[in-house]
């Protein structure tokens, strides 16, 4: 059975996003979440967003969107009826909802268990 490439912006298991490139060397490449959001926060504010293109982006649903417009977590533009978002504020309200990561190993050689890791964090 022949492997067929998976069409331009999928998004494969480990996050990267299939783009089309037009530098004559490869028909497209692989972009990692990082350069992602390193370009979302670069590119023109005139490219505005709508809130099923956000919620493809961010992995939800539009009423979730809209719940957090109305909750003023993620930042908008209002054009009538409508609600739009610029790439930054999106890649903004990813950077912002980042948890990190808890290095459990280094903190049990140091003889902390895990309810001593998380009163550390609050």
């Amino acid at each position: 059975m022949p492997v067929h490439p998976a069409p331009s912006g999928t998004v494969g298991a480990s996050g990267c996003q299939r783009v089309p490139v037009s530098d004559g060397l490869e028909d497209e490449v692989l972009v990692a979440p990082e350069a992602q959001l390193i370009a979302a926060k670069t590119a023109p504010p005139s490219a505005l967003l709508t809130v099923a293109e956000v919620g493809e982006i961010i992995r939800a649903k539009e009423p979730k969107v809209r719940a957090l417009c109305r909750g003023r977590r993620l930042s908008y533009v209002r054009s009538g009826k409508n609600l739009l978002f610029t790439a930054a504020d999106v890649a903004d309200y990813i950077e912002r909802n980042r948890v990190e990561a808890i290095d459990r190993d280094r903190d049990r050689a140091r003889g902390r268990g895990a309810r001593a890791v998380a009163g550390l964090l609050k």
